[in-house]
């Protein structure tokens, strides 16, 4: 199923497991609730799609293209997205621990409440994004880009523990600029 065009497509809630999508498109194409575990989109066009709730644990999708797509609560847990584009698209609630984003562009995308912890994000682009409640525990961001982006805190306090034991706490404003 390598190279294809499925622009358009309704895939909504289909197993696309271990599929090989490489270098096909699916822009505008529906897939709300597909399984894409493990699939091959390495270069793939997905923009415009909607993809939410579809799972793309474990896929390969370097160079795969999401912009301007709603992926809202997908998985991509373990996905291997280097130079993946997700250029203005809604990404709300989006489990993206563990991927593998170097050089991912992320830009004006909202990632509100999104699961980045443990993700590789070695020069993403996140530029105008909005971070809101966004998880970013053991993520690595070294040279990431976060210009003008929109930080808010899961809890409008911060708590940090002393070296004698002691814990501090203080309001944080509500929303930090980016750096």
């Amino acid at each position: 199923m390598k190279s294809l065009n499925l622009d358009y497509a309704d895939f909504d809630g289909a197993h696309l497991n271990g599929a090989n999508l490489e270098s096909s498109t699916l822009e505008y194409a529906t897939l709300v609730g597909a399984g894409l575990q493990d699939a091959k989109l390495d270069e793939s066009n997905w923009s415009y799609a909607n993809e939410k709730q579809a799972d793309f644990a474990g896929a390969q999708a370097s160079n795969a293209t999401f912009a301007y797509g709603v992926l809202d609560q997908a998985i991509f847990k373990g996905a291997a997205l280097e130079y993946a584009d997700f250029f203005n698209s809604s990404l709300h609630l989006v489990d993206f621990s563990g991927a593998e984003l170097s050089n991912a562009q992320m830009s004006a995308s909202d990632l509100s409440e999104a699961n980045l912890s443990n993700a590789f994000m070695w020069k993403a682009l996140l530029g105008r994004a909005i971070l809101n409640r966004a998880n970013f525990t053991g993520a690595v961001l070294r040279k990431a880009w976060l210009s003008h982006t929109l930080l808010m805190p899961a809890d409008q306090t911060v708590v940090a523990t002393g070296p004698g034991g002691a814990t501090v706490t203080w309001p944080t404003p509500p929303t930090l600029p980016g750096i």
